[in-house]
């Protein structure tokens, strides 16, 4: 008895390959779209950074009531500066993480 996992077995059926890609740039046989997942990845990218300046946003929101509240300083310029660079840093490790 023939296992059927195996090659050559009986009942198999045959795996054909249709014709690569003579220039490598992912295009079909076809002449289909050089760049499929463009689009997608773009779309994908704009969603996250909506998310991420709604994340910024609800933070920064919180943090001027909270702000507004103790009445902690009056260095406005210093904690937009540092916002500044909190945001960024935010942004960057979101985008390297992910």
């Amino acid at each position: 008895m023939a296992n059927p996992d195996l090659p050559g077995a009986e009942g198999q059926i045959p795996l054909e390959l249709g014709p690569a890609s003579s220039n490598g740039a992912g295009t079909s046989s076809d002449g289909g779209a050089e760049y499929a997942g463009l689009v997608t990845r773009a779309i994908a990218i704009v969603a996250d950074s909506l998310l991420i300046d709604a994340a910024a946003l609800v933070v920064t929101g919180a943090v001027l009531l909270l702000g507004s509240v103790l009445r902690i300083s009056d260095q406005h310029a210093l904690a937009v500066a540092i916002g500044g660079v909190l945001f960024f840093v935010w942004v960057a490790a979101y985008f390297v993480t992910f």
